[in-house]
């Protein structure tokens, strides 16, 4: 009989320079941070462009107004008064402190995650994921921007956590 784990999830605060390990937190094992396996390391400016830059392109082309030129779409949203983030985590932890498989279990089962979480949230692109096993539970910080694509204004494809949530059929 297989061994059996918790699997858990909880929105993360989204710190790139600690998923990445830029920077060692108190709580990390800096011996062991050769273990941490990266799956998704792309640039968040990058991820940006590969998503928007065609259609911030044909939007400001439309405008006859220089004021509503954009010319940076991840600084427009960062600045943006409509509560919508640059980017969100969820970060799935395997087992607990106590209980919990070893690294290959373990990076096993949170690639499967990581592979679920695509295929069920097509609005949600994932641009960064990278698995600790450096801290005290294994566990996966999953970073992605939510999308809208049925727009009646501005451009055609947005930053939109409610609109990627209604594209997908969460909620109405």
């Amino acid at each position: 009989m297989s061994e059996k784990y918790t699997l858990s999830f909880c929105a993360g605060d989204g710190n790139l320079n600690h998923n990445n390990r830029k920077f060692i937190a108190q709580n990390v094992n800096s011996d062991l941070v050769q273990l941490d396996v990266a799956l998704i390391k792309k640039d968040l400016k990058d991820t940006y462009q590969e998503l928007f830059g065609e259609a911030l392109k044909e939007y400001n082309q439309k405008q006859t107004r220089k004021d509503r030129i954009i010319k940076d779409y991840l600084e427009h949203i960062r600045r943006s008064k409509n509560n919508e983030k640059i980017y969100e985590e969820v970060i799935i932890m395997v087992g607990n402190k106590d209980h919990h498989p070893n690294n290959k279990t373990a990076e096993k089962i949170l690639r499967e995650a990581l592979l679920a979480f695509q295929r069920k949230n097509k609005n949600c692109i994932v641009f960064n994921a990278v698995i600790h096993f450096d801290e005290a539970t294994p566990h996966l910080h999953l970073d992605y921007v939510n999308i809208k694509t049925q727009t009646r204004k501005g451009l055609r494809i947005q930053v939109s956590k409610k609109g990627a949530m209604k594209e997908m059929g969460y909620g109405s």
